[in-house]
């Protein structure tokens, strides 16, 4: 048996300069720090988690604004109470935005990515992510443990807000932590879940099975 793992363009997915004015668009402050999750807005994906977190950090991190990229999915009565539970905590610091084409600039404006699943079967947010140059903080379960460990990103606990905080506390404040996970996940990304490498696979199966060799 061949396992082949999903994997992303790194072509379009790398790291570069965030467009500002894009990034101006998802936060009230761009100069602060800017927190992101990325997916359909239902409880599954534990974006109330993240908003939780995002009130406990202090200090000079209560600035850190969050935008929450996606739609309702389903009963839109999730996503309403989401939305007014953000605000109540958050004020002006938590932006909703529809899904953009252009997801890879978007991921180039985050400072961390958040993933809060409580159960994630594979994660493919977390990896374009990566590829794009952005940190990662991601719950643990599922295929997440992959391709995110210790030196790709910070693993919490799913629902443990708690935890979440703690987890964004470092990423945030340590630029040494950022730029090792960054590099370490960029070059895992590369070597193992390069899209051209997927097709290579593919096709190098579909030879044997075709007798070509």
């Amino acid at each position: 048996m061949e396992v082949i793992p999903q994997a992303v363009d790194v072509s379009r997915f790398h790291p570069a300069p965030a467009n500002r004015a894009l990034r101006a668009s998802l936060c009230v402050r761009p100069d602060e720090p800017l927190v992101g999750i990325v997916g359909r807005l239902d409880p599954d994906k534990g974006a109330h988690v993240l908003v939780e977190a995002m009130a406990q950090l202090d200090g000079t991190l209560a600035r850190t604004g969050l935008a929450v990229v996606g739609r309702a999915f389903g009963d839109p009565s999730y996503a309403d109470w989401l939305r007014r539970h953000a605000r109540s905590l958050l004020g002006d610091r938590v932006r909703f935005i529809e899904p953009i084409e252009d997801v890879a600039s978007l991921y180039r404006c985050l400072d961390v990515l958040v993933s809060a699943s409580y159960a994630e079967p594979f994660g493919l947010t977390i990896l374009e992510a990566q590829a794009s140059g952005v940190p990662v903080v991601a719950t643990e379960g599922g295929g997440v443990g992959e391709f995110v460990d210790r030196d790709t990103g910070l693993l919490v606990p799913p629902g443990d807000a708690v935890a979440l905080a703690t987890a964004l506390e470092r990423m945030l404040t340590s630029a040494d932590l950022r730029s090792h996970v960054v590099s370490s996940a960029r070059a895992r990304v590369e070597a193992t879940y390069d899209l051209s490498r997927r097709a290579e696979a593919f096709a190098y199966i579909y030879r044997q099975v075709s007798g070509e060799g």
